[in-house]
């Protein structure tokens, strides 16, 4: 018979298994110094945080518990890296605006050339 004690004891189980899990998948799971900056990056466009929140110390010892080899980046740094990105996106973006601007040029030029409208 299943008692109340026993699924409390399952669930304690469960949750004692799943922490060492994560510990051991995190021990085998490679820091890449590059993938941290470009994450914080991506975390700092998409909430609108300032530069400076890089400084916070707070967030540098919630970082640090979950990886002591980060390595925090200044906000002059943030804030050059992600001008960098707005410049990589934007000219992404004209390149897809002028493929299309083309593109449908083209339809047009063809399909009066060839009359097919």
């Amino acid at each position: 018979m299943v008692t109340k004690s026993k699924i409390i004891m399952l669930q304690y189980l469960c949750i004692w298994m799943l922490l060492n899990l994560k510990c051991v998948c995190s021990i085998y799971q490679a820091f890449s110094q590059e993938d941290f900056e470009e994450k914080l990056v991506d975390f700092m466009i998409l909430s609108n945080q300032s530069f400076a929140i890089v400084e916070n110390e707070s967030l540098q010892r919630l970082i640090l518990l979950y990886n002591p080899n980060a390595k925090f980046l200044s906000d002059a740094t943030v804030k050059r890296r992600i001008l960098q990105r707005f410049d990589l996106e934007k000219e992404k973006l004209r390149k897809l605006v002028m493929v299309r601007i083309e593109s449908k040029c083209y339809l047009k030029l063809s399909a009066s050339d060839f009359g097919y409208i």
